[in-house]
C-alpha cells in the first residue's frame, strides 16, 4: 500500500529540487568547483552512465568529481543554463 504524499511534503520537495538543479546550473556557469562540492554534490556519489557506454558505476567523492568536469567546462568561453 502506498503512504500518503501531501501537498506540502510535495511542494517542499519540490522546491528542495529546483533549488537543488539552479546551485548546480550557476555554480557550473560561474566555474565554482568548490561550491558544486558543497553545496550540490553529497560527499559520495555513485555515477552510472553504464547505459549509454556500459562498463560499471564510478563511485568517487563529490569533490572528486566537481574537479574531474575542469577539463571538460574549460573548453567553453561561457556558458548559460536557464532554470524554469
Amino acid at each position: 500500500m502506498a503512504t500518503s504524499y501531501d501537498v506540502q511534503t510535495y511542494l517542499l520537495d519540490r522546491a528542495n529540487v529546483h533549488d537543488t538543479v539552479a546551485r548546480l546550473t550557476m555554480n557550473i556557469d560561474l566555474k565554482s568547483y568548490d561550491g558544486l562540492a558543497s553545496e550540490v554534490y553529497a560527499p559520495q556519489v555513485v555515477i552510472d552512465y553504464t547505459s549509454m557506454f556500459g562498463g560499471k558505476p564510478m563511485e568517487t567523492t563529490g569533490k572528486e568529481w566537481a574537479d574531474s568536469l575542469k577539463p571538460m567546462m574549460s573548453g567553453f568561453d561561457s556558458t548559460q543554463h536557464i532554470v524554469m
